[in-house]
Order: structure tokens, then C-alpha cells, then sequence
């Protein structure tokens, strides 16, 4: 999931299978591994706003960036009133 100021959003639309988030690509721009578990995964670029997602790799078994990022997020923003709520037992 990535949260911003419009409340809570899955990290890339569509996706079904299990994602990890696995670091900032830039500013905006996060790396995210969907799949796994024990199995190959694939990577992914998700913009700030999760509005689209820039497949990148299948198949990889380990993904991490590499990219030296100045002036990263230091947090995340709370969401808004009006976002759906959790799942009964949290997220996850």
C-alpha cells in the first residue's frame, strides 16, 4: 500500500499478488517487488500517487536500489478522513 494525502492506495493498480516495497528510485518513484514467495517476482517503478506502474523485470529473485537519494521522504503523510477504512484485524 502507499499512503499519501488522498488515503491509502495498493501499490500498483490491479495488482493481486504480494507486494514489498524495496526502496525510493527517486523522489517520487518506488521500487517494488510483486510476488515471491519463494518464487521468482517481478519489479516494478510505482509513482508516488500509484496511479500506474512501470513493469521493469520477471523473474528476479532478489531486487534492491541502488540509487543514492538526496533529500528522501522522511515520512508519510496521514491519510485522509474519508478513506476506506481498515480490514477488521488491520492491514495484512
Amino acid at each position: 500500500m502507499i499512503v499519501d494525502a488522498h488515503g491509502a492506495h495498493p501499490a500498483f493498480p490491479g495488482g493481486e499478488q504480494p507486494t514489498r516495497a524495496l526502496g525510493w528510485l527517486d523522489a517520487g518513484t518506488l521500487l517494488v517487488s510483486a510476488g515471491g514467495c519463494d518464487q521468482p517476482a517481478q519489479l516494478l517503478a510505482v509513482g508516488n500517487h500509484a496511479q500506474h506502474a512501470t513493469f521493469l523485470v520477471d523473474g528476479v529473485d532478489v531486487g534492491a536500489p541502488r540509487t543514492v537519494l538526496l533529500d528522501a521522504p522522511t515520512e508519510v503523510p496521514a491519510p485522509a478522513g474519508d478513506s476506506t477504512p481498515a480490514p477488521p484485524g488491520g492491514v495484512g
